[in-house]
């Protein structure tokens, strides 16, 4: 099954060093990348043609961000969803506070030990987001499933590192990771009631390198995984197999998004989290943003009907 392995080398977007950056978003409307700084507490709205990016910072971490309708975000912070509108917070001034979020859906709001991690908006509108606990423990994430009304369906439990979730076009399959399992597992979902069905392993990755952090999805359903701690990001084609590996100067890649106008560049997130002095010298751009032109484009985001 499947052609010649092909391999490239992604290209430096973004240099910018956040204390973890992770969750690209592409939006096809403004034509900007959203990404975030988990730990820092920021949400970054980038500009890829001219390189700008804005920096708006939040009273608390930030796991992932999803689009609205209205062109608003949806951002998953450490007790819960709340609105954020971008163009009214044209950047963090020096010396200015973060925006508070006003948090619209609670989540796990009464347990400090776990925060909102990955998440996105499946072609139902609905927003699933991820939870995990602050110190990695094992089993105490959940991923949910917030619907149009707000109300909050609980859909996987004993996950450790709720991670990076892709759909199919018709909403009824999910390819989904948690990093602590080594897979990417398939979720078959009811797209009418959006409970999910069965979850079974799909592509096995403990062999690496690295552990599946985020994920995107193509056209043809070719599943792009951000490798943590391998230095690379991995392309399974539809029938899951390894086809295309992009390499990156740096070992932490956390997550990636197709965008830009043709949906055919892959922008990736990376991370300096836990490393020394040492390595951080070695892995300058350890936190930035790189991007790679890819031969299959990607698909306009679903938005949260939240």
């Amino acid at each position: 099954m499947g052609g010649a392995m092909h391999e490239d080398r992604a290209r430096l977007a973004l240099e910018v060093h956040p204390e973890h950056g992770e969750g690209p978003l592409w939006d096809d409307r403004r034509q900007r990348l959203f990404w975030v700084d988990v730990t820092g507490g920021a949400v970054h709205v980038l500009d890829p043609a001219t390189g700008d990016d804005v920096e708006i910072r939040v009273d608390q971490q930030v796991g992932a961000v999803a689009l609205r309708e209205d062109g608003s975000l949806v951002v998953a912070g450490e007790r819960g969803l709340a609105v954020l509108d971008p163009d009214a917070h044209p950047g963090s001034a020096a010396g200015e506070g973060p925006v508070v979020l006003d948090v619209v859906v609670p989540l796990e709001s009464d347990d400090d030990a776990t925060r909102c991690n990955d998440g996105t908006v499946d072609p139902h509108g609905r927003f699933w987001i991820g939870t995990m606990a602050h110190d990695h423990r094992p089993a105490a994430g959940t991923l949910y499933r917030v619907d149009a009304d707000r109300s909050i369906h609980r859909q996987v439990s004993g996950l450790t590192i709720s991670n990076g979730i892709a759909w199919s076009p018709d909403g009824s399959t999910a390819w989904f990771i948690d990093s602590a399992s080594g897979w990417v597992d398939v979720l078959t979902v009811d797209p009418g009631s959006g409970d999910v069905q069965r979850r079974r392993p799909a592509i096995d990755l403990h062999a690496g390198p690295g552990v599946p952090d985020g994920m995107t999805i193509d056209a043809e359903g070719g599943r792009w995984v951000a490798m943590y701690g391998g230095w690379q990001v991995r392309r399974h084609g539809p029938d899951g197999h390894l086809d295309t590996v992009i390499t990156l100067p740096v070992a932490q890649p956390t997550s990636c998004a197709l965008g830009g106008p043709d949906l055919d560049e892959l922008f990736i997130t990376t991370t300096p989290e836990n490393m020394d002095a040492a390595t951080l010298a070695e892995q300058p751009l350890s936190g930035s943003l790189f991007r790679c032109t890819v031969d299959v484009p990607g698909l306009p985001p679903d938005r949260w009907a939240g």
